[in-house]
């Protein structure tokens, strides 16, 4: 997950944690994230991103560094921005596909994709 905001990022991990028993790696950004994934032995199941972050970051940024860095896999958005400044973010980038956009206030939402995703990716996305 790549949130800047430490609180949020904090209760959404806790939350996959006690109801889907998900261990989520929370970043801030995009050094962090390509950090991150080098510090793993195995790919993330899926990556859920933020669409403004701190220092001029987006996730868009992260998405496009993850890509070269060589991962596909699946990813969100999770954001207060509205979907059409999502999608058109995403489109600048050039990023064209188009992922599931989630608004922060909907949570539930957000687990729903997780659990759909992680059952059907079967013992590959298994909860760590």
């Amino acid at each position: 997950m790549v949130e800047d905001d430490p609180l949020i990022a904090r209760a959404f991990a806790r939350t996959a944690r006690l109801r889907l028993g998900l261990e989520l790696v929370t970043v801030e950004g995009p050094d962090a994230a390509l950090e991150s994934l080098g510090a793993r032995p195995d790919p993330p199941a899926a990556v859920l991103l933020d669409l403004r972050l701190t220092d001029h970051a987006t996730g868009v940024d992260v998405l496009i560094a993850l890509r070269h860095s060589g991962l596909r896999c699946p990813y969100a958005f999770w954001s207060s921005s509205p979907r059409a400044r999502v999608l058109a973010e995403l489109r600048g980038g050039g990023v064209q596909d188009a992922p599931p956009i989630f608004d922060k206030l909907e949570m539930r939402d957000v687990l729903d994709w997780l659990k759909d995703l992680l059952g059907a990716a079967g013992d590959q996305a298994a909860p760590r």
